[in-house]
């Protein structure tokens, strides 16, 4: 019997606006015919019950009213559209259980019989379409009506529904039919935001909605939800402003009233509760008052949380407050006041598993703690913050991750950060892929403004090869590398044992000799030690830097043996030549341990036959070379491109043009050279000097086709063009500026992008004396790369800073940009 029964879900007081049209309807001088209305019963439901005006008639549900059978309806006139009369009937029929794509049931008489059909469009969409016909159409529509369609609108996340009630209600309105006291009804009924959209209004709305509810003498009866989300919009906002501030005036005594009626379950029940996203904004809303300086509602919120159980006990282990007493809202300073508030809120988001906010409040904590008095007590809640702080990493998301960094750096000079954690971060930052973040924090540990007493380690197992990685390839950042190179080489760090092969190799493609030779020593013996002596990646790494430190040093000899004063040298010399010795039979070392490895070369991978023959190649053994490639032979295997690569980087290095040549041979047979072999003869070609061959060797490749060259073969050319081979200052000057373009528009993880090319094309700017030039590549290539405390990184910066000032000094260069230059070099002073 109950579902027979017609269910009326909306009071409508406006006798006008709630006929039910039904049959064929007409246009008849500015009125409808043929309409059938009667009332319908008001069923009303507590959560969807809005306020009558004062001036409503009563009715009820047992009083039948007479209604006239031409009623004119709201919008009608004699060029009124025909669907016009369906869709307002339609809109009149809106429930709380509406939905968007939906249509509404009505009864329609269909050759005397009534059936049940279909609404062609929703109450939503029919709303739309009226107002689209008449833009005061919520004007004239009922108040509960109204409110209804945006109870609906807000509750389904119509945005395009919401925005344009909101606009009508904040609108002037001229209809007196439309007064204050509707208008903050349905602006009430529009605060009611779901969680599940918090941005649909956006703050200066929800401020304004308030503001017009306030106006109509309202605020007090203003729903919980309403309140609720204007908190939450409290909550979301990063920054507090004077607009966050009038929200909460305006929404906090609700929201106050509405809280101290909600005890949280005790005992027992407990264990299981977990609280609403409310309290979540609730303690944001805490903090965002602490930070405008409104510590009066600040407590008084904390002390409604705290009386009705919504902050943990354990939340207040280490902090000295009493929530009983609210004379402790203006006894205690004003930073000890906001890092207790903090201290307890950041524990009780890590007891519900808020780490978001709890990261926040940190955050916030160790601020105050930098710019205010940093009494005993506040230091020793920062330091009970460490505990926190390893809950945080452990669990958080990828943006709450750097807060954390951001977070520990400003820790790790004050407190001495447990090495668990140290190593969790690492971790974490390697499991999130968070370069960014691991830089920072080892920026800030390895800073010479450290204290002495305290010695962070580095990371350890498969996050220090990830960080090496990414220091050395994607930023360049060969200062920060270096270190981390000496580190593992000082401290036993334990390394995985597949992994130390790929670090070896890493530390030596950078350069870092001592470092290198001494990792390899460390892992070329135990039981592993297979995994790197018969790594051919490292064995090629390790051997091409020694070789490179052999032939440089074989040159520093030469010099020295024809200088002038070579008696005088002579300790240097007999120096230089232990040193020299020793390189060679530690690359000699490598080599004859990888062949060794490889023993016999006959079952030996093609790979691994490969770069034994460049490893020999690589020291100038020619005819140790060739063993590979008769092993190759006898299996019956044809060399193929990469082989031949190797034989001419050993041809090339003897003689570049016969390397070309063999180039050359190779087109006119049919060979296909590929970017590798056209690199390896021009970066030779580069290293001896010779110009002329490597432009041929470029235009050469470009007609080819092969547009990309090697990595190696791009930093040759840079630096070549910015030496000092150039004909004139003018050309070189230009050759500069074209460098800059490729700067500009490569990504930073190009090889471009590395301090070696940077100081390069800084002599070059010195040498043609241009200032801005050479701050530019200082500033993008240098200065967050090399080592600030470094000698010769000391010189460059003078060098540029003297230039500096010339250059302001003549005119050509603006006295408050040579200041900022010199402020950036660290030169500070007079600039003139």
């Amino acid at each position: 019997m109950l579902l027979c029964r017609r269910i009326l879900r909306v009071h409508v007081p406006n006798l006008s606006s709630v006929v039910r049209l039904q049959g064929a309807q007409t246009v008849q001088h500015g009125r409808l015919s043929d309409v059938k209305p009667y009332l319908r019963h008001a069923r009303h439901a507590s959560n969807n019950r809005c306020d009558e005006s004062d001036d409503a008639p009563a009715t009820s549900p047992q009083d039948p009213v007479v209604v006239p059978a031409n009623i004119p309806l709201p919008h009608t006139s004699n060029s009124l559209p025909n669907p016009y009369p369906e869709l307002l009937g339609t809109v009149l029929r809106i429930s709380r259980y509406s939905e968007p794509a939906k249509g509404v049931k009505e009864l329609k008489t269909v050759a005397s019989k009534t059936v049940v059909e279909e609404s062609k469009y929703s109450p939503f969409q029919a709303y739309m379409l009226l107002r689209a016909q008449d833009s005061n159409i919520a004007a004239s529509l009922p108040v509960d009506v109204l409110c209804c369609i945006a109870q609906g609108a807000v509750k389904h996340g119509c945005q395009d529904i919401v925005d344009s009630i909101t606009a009508d209600v904040l609108a002037d309105c001229a209809h007196g039919t439309f007064r204050l006291r509707d208008r903050a009804s349905v602006a009430a009924a529009l605060l009611c935001v779901s969680p599940r959209h918090p941005r649909l209004l956006a703050k200066g709305t929800v401020l304004a909605l308030l503001t017009l509810i306030n106006s109509a003498g309202r605020i007090d009866s203003l729903p919980v939800n309403a309140a609720c989300h204007a908190i939450r919009t409290v909550c979301d906002d990063v920054q507090p402003d004077t607009c966050i501030q009038d929200i909460i005036a305006l929404a906090l005594p609700r929201f106050l009233g509405w809280l101290r009626a909600w005890q949280a379950p005790t005992g027992a029940k407990a264990v299981s509760y977990r609280p609403s996203e409310t309290i979540l904004a609730a303690y944001g809303v805490v903090h965002r008052l602490v930070l405008l300086g409104d510590k009066e509602k600040a407590f008084d919120l904390f002390r409604v949380l705290t009386e009705n159980h919504h902050i943990p006990p354990d939340s207040f282990r280490h902090a000295d407050i009493n929530v009983d007493a609210k004379s402790n809202a203006g006894s205690t300073t004003k930073y000890d006041f906001s890092m207790i508030i903090r201290d307890v809120l950041a524990r009780a988001c890590f007891h519900w598993g808020w780490h978001h906010l709890g990261v926040e409040l940190m955050v916030a904590m160790t601020e105050t703690y930098d710019e205010g008095m940093q009494t005993e007590h506040s230091k020793k809640l920062v330091s009970g913050m460490l505990d926190l702080l390893h809950t945080a990493i452990e669990s958080c998301s990828t943006d709450q991750f750097r807060r954390c960094a951001t977070l520990m750096c400003s820790l790790v000079r004050d407190m001495d950060i447990p090495e668990a954690t140290v190593w969790l971060f690492y971790n974490r930052a390697w499991l999130l892929r968070d370069g960014t973040s691991a830089e920072m924090f080892y920026r800030c540990t390895q800073s010479p403004q450290m204290p002495s007493r305290v010695r962070y380690m580095s990371p350890r197992g498969r996050a220090v090869v990830w960080l090496m990685n990414y220091l050395s390839e994607e930023r360049h950042n060969v200062h920060l590398a270096r270190s981390l190179a000496k580190q593992l080489v000082q401290f036993s760090v334990p390394i995985p044992p597949y992994e130390r092969a790929a670090l070896v190799s890493m530390v030596a493609k950078n350069g870092f000799a001592e470092s290198a030779r001494a990792l390899w020593e460390r892992y070329a013996v135990g039981k592993d030690r297979e995994l790197v002596v018969g790594n051919a990646a490292a064995m090629i790494r390790v051997v091409s830097l020694f070789a490179n430190l052999v032939s440089r040093t074989q040159e520093k000899l030469e010099m020295l043996r024809t200088a002038n004063d070579a008696e005088r040298l002579q300790d240097i010399i007999v120096e230089k030549e232990t040193r020299l010795a020793d390189m060679s039979q530690f690359a000699q070392t490598v080599l004859l341990s990888f062949h060794k490895s490889k023993e016999p070369l006959d079952k030996a991978a093609h790979s691994d036959l490969n770069a034994l023959a460049r490893g020999y190649f690589l020291l100038g053994r020619m005819r140790q070379g060739l063993l590979p490639y008769r092993a190759l032979l006898r299996r019956k295997e044809i060399p193929d491109l990469y082989d031949i690569n190797v034989a001419l980087s050993a041809i090339s290095r003897h003689s570049p043009r016969m390397a070309a040549n063999l180039v050359e041979r190779m087109l006119a047979t049919g060979l296909h050279p590929d970017a590798v072999t056209f690199g390896t003869v021009m970066h030779q070609a580069l290293v001896q000097g010779d110009l002329e061959l490597a432009g041929i060797l470029v235009k050469r490749a470009h007609e080819y086709g092969l547009e990309a060259l090697s990595a190696k073969t791009m930093a040759a050319l840079i630096l070549a063009s910015v030496s000092d081979r150039a004909e004139t200052t003018e050309a070189l000057e230009a050759n500069l500026r074209h460098v800059w373009e490729i700067v500009q528009v490569t990504p930073r993880s190009s090889v471009v992008h590395t301090p070696n090319i940077g100081e390069c094309c800084i002599r070059a700017s010195l040498h043609v004396g241009n200032a801005k030039m050479a701050f530019d590549f200082w500033d993008e290539l240098v200065r967050w790369k090399a080592e600030w405390g470094d000698h010769e990184q000391i010189q460059l910066r003078r060098s540029i800073g003297r230039l500096v000032r010339r250059r302001v000094r003549e005119g050509s260069l603006a006295a408050e940009r040579g200041r900022e230059m010199l402020g950036a070099l660290g030169l500070g002073g007079r600039v003139g």
